[in-house]
């Protein structure tokens, strides 16, 4: 604490206003600088323009009476400590100047140098601790709203990588659908290319082992030969098509039964019965 206090004494009873300037003079330390005067609009003035470090505040002005005068001075000067002056001892009083922003209360008349000091000592004090409370109070509130409002930052970051990672499934999910899609497609036409394929060619390589099994001459059982060694490999070159197709895919093909191998003696048989019967 300063060793010099600068005191504003508001008291409109000139006698009252003269002994506590009295009694605070009899005190050797600290010093009192004491400013005086008799009206509320003047205490707020001098307050406006000067640093004051404890206000001495009758109830009573012409101005303005009882609580109203604390309330509109801590209105106006909340850092500024307030010490009541009341002329009796209504403590439930006292306590109402407190609650409105007073730090504490004197009853004229008891109060001696001593108990004057140590009174505005402690308003100073108790002012000090209410001011680093209410700034304490203040930076946690400050950090809070700080913390809260990086909270829905992140939260909203959050939301937002939800909502990319929810469209990113989405797109591989339609990805897939359309890969299975195209897949399909891709086996249904191998099966139909295949189909379209095997059946003219195994009938080629059918009538072909009929027309070795007549009776030909040299040129016609090499022409026979050609046709046969060409339709086999036509049905290598197919059945080579459909094995790179069965890697592709991830499922096996279950190809139809008109597209798995043909039983060639069979099919000879029944062409011959065929050719016979035309023949009639």
């Amino acid at each position: 604490m300063n060793e010099t206090i600068n005191v504003l004494l508001t008291e409109d009873n000139p006698a009252d206003a003269l002994l506590l300037r009295e009694e605070l003079s009899d005190a050797q330390t600290p010093h009192f600088v004491i400013t005086h005067v008799e009206r509320l609009q003047q205490a707020l003035e001098h307050l406006a323009s000067h640093q004051v470090d404890v206000v001495l505040l009758d109830l009573s002005l012409p101005d303005g009476h009882g609580l109203e005068n604390v309330a509109r001075l801590h209105t106006a000067f909340a850092c500024v400590p307030i010490v009541v002056l009341t002329g009796n001892s209504d403590h439930e009083l006292a306590l109402q100047a407190v609650e409105s922003g007073a730090q504490d209360y004197l009853i004229k008349g008891q109060a001696d140098c001593n108990v004057l000091v140590r009174s505005i000592k402690y308003a100073i004090q108790r002012a000090e601790v209410l001011q680093a409370l209410q700034q304490a109070h203040n930076e946690l509130e400050l950090r809070v709203q700080e913390r809260t409002a990086e909270l829905a930052r992140i939260n909203e970051e959050l939301r937002a990588e939800i909502v990319a990672r929810q469209q990113v499934e989405e797109s591989l999910q339609r990805a897939k659908t359309e890969v299975e899609k195209a897949s399909q497609a891709k086996n249904e036409f191998y099966s139909r290319m295949s189909h379209e394929l095997r059946t003219p060619l195994n009938a080629i390589l059918g009538f072909g082992q009929l027309l070795e099994m007549d009776s030909l001459n040299a040129k016609q059982h090499q022409n026979v030969g050609h046709i046969m060694l060409a339709g086999h490999k036509l049905l290598s070159l197919v059945n080579q098509l459909l094995q790179i197709a069965e890697l592709e895919t991830t499922d096996t093909i279950d190809l139809p039964d008109v597209l798995k191998p043909v039983n060639q003696a069979a099919f000879i048989a029944e062409m011959g019965r065929d050719s016979s019967s035309k023949l009639k």
